[in-house]
């Protein structure tokens, strides 16, 4: 489809149902903030059950990360769900680093044609707060030697965020605070969220967001 909707709730309005509208086009990125894990999970599980029913099986693929899917002892609606879906794969903290990374390649190599035959990509992060490997590294950081640094997880997922969605990969994520908000996502990686969702939050931190 040219446009795909990630169903997330109920109106409080006569109207359709309320969602989030996935195109080929920058910004086209979803943040959801709460401080409830059952109400970020149940958002993101909302939008992984509703896109794959919009698309054929083999031009969709999801990948999802949750900080709790290596532990066996949690039941994740995400890791369940994860089960069901055709080319979808769940992982944690551990799997960042490679996963990044070969979403880095897919990006590099759909550039040149925005990638117009490729499978649609979303990326799925549960609580970005609890993936350090995805906070910004500091500025100020430096080497003593002339080795050019790898790229880290944290500057593809700025890639990711800036030139994904034309090319037909996507980010939603949740997180807990405003103050990790800003910890995680620099003010003008926050633009390229476009789609924004809201719970009960201070005036201040809404005004903000």
């Amino acid at each position: 489809p040219a446009t795909a909707s990630a169903w997330l709730g109920a109106p409080n309005s006569i109207k359709g149902p309320t969602a989030a509208v996935f195109k080929r086009h920058s910004g086209s990125n979803l943040l959801a903030v709460s401080q409830s894990p059952e109400q970020s999970v149940a958002l993101l599980a909302s939008a992984v059950v509703s896109l794959p029913a919009q698309y054929p099986p083999d031009q969709v693929e999801f990948i999802i990360l949750d900080p709790q899917a290596a532990d066996e002892a949690t039941d994740s609606p995400l890791k369940t769900l994860a089960s069901k879906i055709p080319h979808a794969r769940i992982g944690g903290p551990a799997e960042v680093a490679e996963w990044l990374a070969s979403l880095a390649e897919t990006l590099e190599s759909r550039m040149p044609t925005s990638g117009k035959s490729a499978p649609e990509v979303y990326l799925v992060i549960h609580d970005l707060q609890r993936f350090r490997s995805l906070r910004p590294d500091d500025e100020f950081r430096f080497s003593y030697d002339d080795t050019p640094a790898a790229v880290s997880p944290s500057q593809t997922l700025a890639s990711l965020l800036g030139d994904g969605g034309p090319n037909g990969i996507h980010v939603l994520a949740t997180i807990d605070t405003w103050n990790n908000v800003s910890r995680w996502i620099p003010r003008k990686l926050l633009a390229e969220f476009e789609m924004r969702v809201l719970f009960q939050m201070s005036a201040n931190d809404s005004s903000n967001l």
